[in-house]
């Protein structure tokens, strides 16, 4: 949805987070959760580029955090961060951030994750579903 270089910006390197989607284990896709329940958030990421293949190929951390953020008067709770490391010949990726059982209180949640490089100025976001939490 947006990343820092963004897609189209520059022919040497872009960024983008392309996906976010909320799971609870061995259940497909969901944005009602019970909050007994842990659950999972999936973000994909990609690089592009003419520098993309050398870049990803020097193994460098890329964080996944997510940001739920209270519609209403409950909580702002962020999730992570989860590293995941790129690799040579890959510039396609996909990231789990795990979210424990209680974590959530009760209510509405806009949800948005996020990729960041440390110390550079890759980062990107996705805003996802509203998330209800029972």
């Amino acid at each position: 949805m947006a990343g820092q270089p963004q897609p189209g910006s520059n022919p040497w390197i872009t960024f983008d987070v392309t996906n976010l989607t909320i799971s609870e284990p061995g259940l497909p896709p969901s944005t009602v959760i019970e909050s007994t329940n842990p659950f999972a958030v999936n973000i994909d990421f990609e690089f592009a580029g003419m520098l993309a293949p050398w870049l990803v190929s020097l193994g460098f951390n890329v964080d996944l955090r997510v940001r739920f953020e209270s519609l209403g008067t409950g909580p702002e709770v962020t999730s992570g961060p989860t590293p995941v490391v790129t690799a040579g010949g890959t510039l396609n990726y996909s990231g789990t951030v795990n979210v424990a059982p209680g974590t959530l209180s009760p209510g509405a949640y806009k949800v948005v994750g996020t990729a960041i490089v440390p110390g550079s100025p890759i980062a990107g976001y996705f805003e996802g579903p509203i998330l209800q939490i029972i």
